[in-house]
């Protein structure tokens, strides 16, 4: 039992390692060398937790997603099902999420849900179950659903761009803004 403690603790530390690694190189300059020495293992530890690069780079986005679905849980029991109240707050602690890992843009473009008629990224796929609940409890329209998703999912990603670039102030006016722009839209 000890022992797959030891080994969570090390495979953690790889992936903290490792985000602060994405965000220093990109994925393309990401080295599991440099992320393994700043984790304080050898070398030869990431190869034990992932397959390759490519693995440990997707292993540290669904990470980073499951911490944002633990925050989103949060929000949806301090907000209620109610979807006007819900998906506006989730939809501003997004972005704001997504900031603080800033230079982790592949995780905007990782799709989560190969079954949906809208595919999601890791990036909003809370976001889009939520908002496909709210559209069908209201008997929007599958085409017009599709449609709102989309434009909400690319104002959202347009939102950290921006933010993110410094075009739009990092302030709580910006997010109320954005949580009026959902709001008006679902």
């Amino acid at each position: 039992m000890a022992d797959f403690f030891v080994q969570e603790d090390v495979k953690t530390r790889l992936l903290i390692s490792g985000i602060k690694e994405l965000t220093e190189f990109g994925a393309r300059d990401f080295s599991l060398r440099r992320a393994a020495v700043a984790a304080g293992v050898s070398c030869a530890a990431p190869y034990r937790y992932f397959k390759g690069k490519e693995d440990y780079v997707s292993e540290i986005i669904f990470y980073l997603a499951s911490k944002w679905e633990l925050l989103a849980d949060e929000i949806s029991k301090a907000c209620g099902a109610d979807g006007e109240i819900l998906i506006p707050e989730l939809a501003a602690a997004n972005v704001r999420f997504w900031l603080s890992n800033k230079n982790l843009k592949t995780a905007l473009l990782v799709s989560s849900d190969e079954n949906s008629l809208v595919k999601p990224s890791v990036f909003d796929a809370r976001l889009v179950r939520e908002i496909t609940a709210h559209f069908t409890k209201k008997g929007v329209p599958i085409a017009e659903r599709i449609k709102k998703i989309n434009s909400i999912r690319a104002y959202l990603i347009g939102c950290v761009t921006l933010i993110g670039s410094g075009e739009l102030p990092d302030e709580e006016k910006t997010y109320d803004g954005i949580k009026e722009y959902i709001k008006a839209s679902v």
